[in-house]
C-alpha cells in the first residue's frame, strides 16, 4: 500500500514538473496580430498575420499604396496583450497642377488643383471657334506638382473644287487648310480660253476664297472657278479683316486700294510683294494705294500694320512691389508676348501666378484684349497652419491637459488641398491635476476648434481648404486654426 501511494505522488511530482517546464520555456499565452494593409500591398518584412507571446516578437510587414505615404497604425501595438487587427494608416501625396491658357473663352474647371497622387486629373474647359486645346502634358501621366499649358491648334477643314455643272475639277482630290491659316496656293488654268481668276463658295456670288487668305470658315467648303481675261490683284490683308476680293488691273483709268480694320491694330498701308508674298525692293507701305492700267503683270498686295498699346495695372493682395506699393502698371502690345512681369517681395506667401477674370497670365501670354482696364492679381497658394492645443476644460473646475507621443508636431503646416492627420485617440493620454480631487478617469474623444460660440469637429483625413474651413481670415495668405481636444469623464 505504501508503495502505491509513493508511486502515485512521484506521478503527480512528475507531471507538476514537467508543466512547470512547460510554462518556465515560454508557456505565455499566444496571440495572433493581424495586419491589415488598408488598401495597400504588401511588399517585405513579416508575415501578414503573426502569433506571438509578446508584441517585442514581431517583426513588423511593409507595405505600400499608391499615391500614399505610410504614417503608422490605428493602434498602439505595444499596448496589445490578445487577439487583435491593426490596420495601416496612410497619408495621400498631394500635388499642385495650375493650368494656363492664352485665349479662348473659359467655360468650366479649376485652373489650380491640388490633386491626391493616383485620382484622376480634369482639365479646365475651354473654348475658341476655329481651334482645338491640346495640353502639353498628358493628364494620367501627371504625378508631381507641375505646371501644364494648353495651346490652340487650328482646326482642319477641306476645299474641294468642281466645275460649273458641279463635276470635279480635272479629278482633283480637296486640299485642307487650318482656321487662321493661310490658304495655300489654289488651281490655276483655263477653261474655255478664259484664264481662271479665282475661286467661290459655289452658289455664292461674293465668297471668293484666294491664296494667301487667312481662313475664317469653320466648315468644309466646295469651290467653283471664275474665269475673266485680263490681269488680277490680289490680297493679302495678314490678320485683317477681310473686304476686297481679288479684281481685275483696270483696263482703263486707276484703282484706289482703300485702308482696312484689325482689332488691336493701326493700318499703316499696303506694300506690293511677289507671288510668295516677299516684299519687292523700294516698296513702302501705302495707305491709299493706286493701280494704274498700264500694269502687265499680277499685283500681290500685302497689308502692315502696327500694334496698338495698352496699360494694364497689376495688384497683389500680399507683400509690395519693387516701387513700395501693392499695385504697378505695365505697358502690353497687342498680339504680342506681355513679356518680363514685376516680382512680389516682403511676403512668406507662395506666389503661384497672376490672374485675369478666369486665365491664368504668364509672361508668354499674348495679350489680345483691346482695353486698357485691364487689372491683372496675383494668386497665391493659401497656407494652412493648425497648432494643437493640449489643455482641455472639462468642468468649470476641472481643467486637464494632454500628452502626445513623442516627436508628434504641435504645429502642423499645410499647403491648400493637402489632407490633415491627427493624433488618433489612442495617442492622446489625459492628465488629471490632483487638485481636481476627482477619481474617475477621462478619455480623449475627438479634436476640434470653436466658431461662432460652436464646436466644430475635425477628423483625419479632413482636406485643407475653405470648404472645410469657411470664415477663417486669411493674412498674408496665411489662415491659422488652433484645434482644442476634447476631453469627457470615462464612462468606467
Amino acid at each position: 500500500m505504501k508503495k502505491r501511494i509513493f508511486g502515485i505522488a512521484l506521478a503527480l511530482l512528475v507531471a507538476i514538473s514537467t508543466l512547470l517546464s512547460v510554462v518556465g520555456c515560454g508557456g505565455k499565452n499566444k496571440f495572433t496580430i493581424t495586419f491589415d494593409a488598408n488598401g495597400g500591398q504588401w511588399v517585405g518584412g513579416g508575415a501578414i498575420e503573426q502569433t506571438v507571446s509578446s508584441v517585442d516578437n514581431l517583426e513588423m510587414p511593409i507595405f505600400e499604396k499608391e499615391g500614399h505615404i505610410f504614417v503608422g497604425w490605428d493602434r498602439v501595438i505595444s499596448e496589445i496583450k490578445e487577439d487583435a487587427t491593426v490596420k495601416a494608416v496612410w497619408k495621400p501625396v498631394m500635388f499642385t497642377v495650375t493650368f494656363i491658357v492664352s485665349g479662348g473663352e473659359y467655360v468650366s474647371g479649376d485652373l489650380i488643383q491640388s490633386v491626391v497622387r493616383g485620382n484622376d486629373l480634369v482639365a479646365p474647359v475651354y473654348k475658341k471657334e476655329g481651334y482645338v486645346l491640346i495640353w502639353d502634358k498628358k493628364l494620367s501621366e501627371v504625378k508631381e506638382t507641375c505646371t501644364i499649358t494648353g495651346s490652340w491648334v487650328p482646326s482642319e477643314y477641306k476645299l474641294s473644287f468642281v466645275n460649273k455643272d458641279g463635276s470635279p475639277f480635272n479629278n482633283m482630290e480637296p486640299i485642307t487648310v487650318g482656321y487662321g491659316q493661310k490658304v495655300p496656293d489654289l488651281p490655276e488654268g483655263s477653261i474655255m480660253g478664259k484664264r481662271i481668276f479665282a475661286w467661290k463658295q459655289k452658289g455664292s456670288l461674293q465668297d471668293y476664297v484666294y491664296e494667301g487668305q487667312c481662313w475664317q470658315y469653320t466648315n468644309d467648303i466646295v469651290l467653283e472657278p471664275v474665269c475673266l481675261d485680263g490681269k488680277m490683284i490680289r490680297y493679302d490683308y495678314n490678320g485683317g479683316e477681310w473686304r476686297l476680293n481679288p479684281t481685275r488691273v483696270p483696263t482703263s483709268g486707276v484703282t484706289v486700294v482703300s485702308n482696312l480694320e484689325r482689332e488691336g491694330y493701326v493700318f499703316v498701308g499696303w506694300v506690293e510683294t511677289d507671288k510668295n508674298g516677299n516684299v519687292l525692293e523700294g516698296a513702302t507701305p501705302t495707305e491709299n494705294l493706286e493701280i494704274y492700267s498700264s500694269r502687265t503683270k499680277d499685283v500681290y498686295l500685302k497689308a502692315v500694320w502696327h500694334s496698338e498699346n495698352y496699360s494694364i495695372t497689376l495688384t497683389t493682395p500680399y507683400g509690395v512691389f519693387e516701387n513700395g506699393l501693392k499695385e504697378t502698371t505695365k505697358i502690353v502690345t497687342f498680339g504680342e508676348p506681355i513679356g518680363e512681369l514685376p516680382e512680389i517681395s516682403e511676403t512668406d506667401s507662395t506666389f503661384i501666378g497672376w490672374k485675369y477674370k478666369d486665365s491664368i497670365i504668364t509672361e508668354d501670354t499674348v495679350w489680345d484684349i483691346k482695353d486698357g482696364s485691364v487689372i491683372l492679381v496675383a494668386v497665391f497658394q493659401t497656407t494652412y497652419v493648425f497648432t494643437l492645443s493640449l489643455e482641455s476644460q472639462v468642468t468649470e473646475t476641472v481643467r486637464v491637459t494632454c500628452s502626445l507621443p513623442k516627436g508628434t508636431e504641435l504645429v502642423i503646416k499645410l499647403k491648400e488641398g493637402e489632407q490633415l492627420i491627427l493624433p488618433s485617440k489612442s495617442d492622446v493620454t489625459v492628465n488629471i491635476p490632483a487638485s481636481a480631487n476627482d477619481s474617475r478617469a477621462y478619455i480623449f474623444t475627438n479634436w476640434f476648434y470653436y466658431m461662432n460660440n460652436a464646436r466644430i469637429i475635425v477628423t483625419s483625413g479632413t482636406i485643407a481648404n475653405a470648404d472645410n474651413f469657411p470664415n477663417f481670415e486669411e493674412v498674408d495668405g496665411t489662415i491659422r486654426i488652433d484645434l482644442l481636444p476634447r476631453v469627457k469623464k470615462s464612462s468606467t
